[in-house]
């Protein structure tokens, strides 16, 4: 079976309680988003979100691809404390290396960074493994 496989990148971060900076582990995937039979020229990287359900844009790689976000249907997402995210969702196919797969996304003028959900994205793959930890993290995508 193929096996795409993503290690983990390190962020740094500020802690604004103690002033000083630490490093996080984050799974980044690598995809492509085609919309009404354009696919984007950039390579988008992705956080992959375990908690999410659905995948979450920015509304420029929409209207990059000549889609005007408003036509598609309003959501709601809610993030950590509660917070609300009002996104349009829109059919989308996405590719990740040699795999493609028809689903649908949500973007919003309030989403600065690409998030893969669940439901939208790791529900596509017949296996997906979370490795590791820190510096030795990756994740496996098998398809």
């Amino acid at each position: 079976m193929p096996v795409l496989k993503y290690e983990y990148t390190p962020l740094f971060r500020l802690d604004p309680v103690y002033n000083e900076y630490f490093v996080v582990f984050v799974p980044f995937v690598l995809i492509r988003l085609s919309m009404n039979h354009r696919i984007s020229q950039s390579i988008i990287n992705c956080l992959f979100d375990t908690g999410a359900d659905i995948s979450l844009f920015p509304d420029t790689m929409a209207t990059s691809l000549g889609v005007n976000i408003k036509k598609g249907n309003l959501t709601e997402h809610m993030g950590i404390g509660n917070v609300s995210v009002l996104a349009y969702r829109h059919k989308v196919k996405m590719f990740a290396e040699g795999y493609s797969f028809n689903t649908f996304a949500d973007f919003s003028e309030q989403q600065n960074v690409s998030l893969l959900g669940r439901i939208t994205f790791a529900e596509h793959f017949k296996r997906v493994c979370l490795h590791g930890k820190d510096n030795n993290a990756y994740i496996e995508l098998e398809y």
